[in-house]
């Protein structure tokens, strides 16, 4: 941005004046009088200076796209000529401890599946100390409620 003064007879003029020198979208910065005429300061964008052309040699185009496809063949070569390096197998899904993992018996009525208490056996880690791993198993058992009472 640069700043423009202009100096005309009263403020229509001056900003006639400004919208013929630099366009309809110049911006007003200030006006005053000065010695009895109209000073209007105004804001200008002004263009970014072009940088210098960059010489380019004849046949330089061509040279670098021989290079570009001398490197990207290079490397199709190392990569076809190095060992495929085997993928471990996927892991098996853990099982789910969660109570709700499992769907209700089709005895159990929903009512009570709702009240019913989850009995979740120890985990292997915990009850390694306890019990031999072999007889530990994460699984959840869900137990329905006990009746209630008829009142």
């Amino acid at each position: 941005m640069k700043l423009q003064r202009i100096l005309a007879k009263d403020s229509r003029s001056a900003k006639d004046e400004a919208i013929r020198r630099f366009g309809a979208d110049v911006l007003v910065v200030s006006n005053h009088l000065v010695n009895g005429m109209t000073e209007l300061i105004v804001a200008v964008d002004v263009e970014p200076e072009a940088p210098p052309p960059v010489a380019v040699a004849a046949g330089s185009a061509e040279k670098f796209h021989a290079v570009l496809q001398e490197r990207i063949e290079m490397a199709r070569r190392q990569v076809a000529q190095s060992p495929q390096v085997p993928q471990a197998p996927a892991a098996p899904p853990r099982p789910s401890i969660h109570p709700n993992a499992q769907s209700p018996a089709p005895s159990a009525t929903p009512a009570a599946v709702s009240t019913a208490a989850a009995v979740v056996k120890p985990s292997p880690l915990v009850a390694a100390s306890v019990t031999p791993a072999a007889a530990v198993t994460p699984e959840v058992e869900v137990q329905p409620a006990p009746p209630k009472p008829a009142s």
